[in-house]
């Protein structure tokens, strides 16, 4: 699989994680706070291989260069979503209105990535080194 098809199908699992978190109820409090530590981790496994291998190698692309800096600005903006939901409550009513707001520009960056950014870098990675990024995606990924 490559890296635009890695990357996609994590995308797809981020949005199941928030669609089980949303299905918590106050009462689940530590399935809730499991719930979200994965989603975390995901995303933070995920953010790093991005701004370590995958958007520099990007930034070479004459295609995807400028939009590789929005792409670090909304990893920032998920970062701090992130940071303000894990020092809300997880009872308070409040979180679940962050997890929402959390979601909303989540998918709003993976919609940019999967409709802008991959099909642009596609035209111009060598199939070999998307699949090469593919695999290092993966590996860096399931060991988390």
């Amino acid at each position: 699989m490559d890296v635009f098809e890695e990357l996609t199908r994590d995308h797809r699992a981020t949005e199941q994680r928030f669609a089980e978190i949303e299905q918590t109820t106050d009462r689940e409090l530590e399935r809730r706070q499991g719930l979200f530590r994965e989603l975390r981790a995901g995303f933070e496994s995920h953010e790093l291989f991005e701004e370590e291998i995958l958007y520099p190698e990007f930034d070479q692309l004459l295609s995807t260069r400028t939009a590789i800096g929005d792409a670090f600005e909304a990893h920032a903006e998920l970062d701090g979503l992130l940071q303000e939901i894990d020092e809300t409550p997880a009872t308070d009513a409040e979180w679940i209105e962050r997890i929402r707001e959390l979601r909303a520009r989540m998918q709003e960056h993976m919609r940019a990535e999967e409709e802008k950014i991959f099909p642009m870098a596609r035209l111009e990675l060598a199939k070999t080194r998307a699949e090469e990024l593919g695999r290092r995606f993966h590996e860096r990924t399931r060991a988390v």
